[in-house]
């Protein structure tokens, strides 16, 4: 079976409820560990950030189903690609905020910022490979205690 690495972005409906984020990664991890299907989810200024890593058919299917959920608008896939080997497989969903008593430096979540607006915005398609390069740094990122994954 073929594997994929789906990155999308969407516009989150009300980017103040910061449960939002937690309670979405919840009701995935949930629903996830029975599809196989592991990524993480990241509120990242007004959007939301999701990586889906899983069979292509089942991350398909998966992916149109948040498109129906109106916690979120005008979804975009910034990345597809084939997946060797999971980033995220640890996790059916993880879900990444920033730790005020540790995260001293948001740079790397204000590159993700950037990446995305310019993708949104039409840029060129290799920005979603630059954005995939930032994204598979997040394991690091945790293990050395520089973002938390709630």
């Amino acid at each position: 079976m073929s594997q994929v690495f789906l990155i999308y972005a969407s516009n989150r409906t009300d980017p103040t409820d910061q449960m939002l984020v937690r309670d979405i990664a919840i009701d995935s991890m949930q629903a996830n560990r029975g599809r196989d299907v592991s990524g993480i989810l990241m509120a990242v200024g007004n959007y939301f950030l999701q990586v889906l890593e899983g069979e292509t058919e089942t991350v398909d299917a998966l992916l149109e189903k948040i498109g129906k959920d109106d916690r979120h608008t005008d979804i975009q896939v910034l990345y597809r690609g084939h997946l060797e080997e999971r980033v995220f497989g640890q996790w059916s969903m993880g879900c990444v905020r920033s730790n005020g008593e540790v995260l001293t430096d948001n740079s790397h979540l204000d590159a993700i910022r950037e990446q995305i607006s310019q993708l949104c915005d039409g840029e060129t398609e290799n920005q979603g490979e630059k954005l995939r390069d930032m994204i598979v740094q997040i394991p690091k990122l945790i293990a050395d205690n520089e973002l938390a994954v709630a």
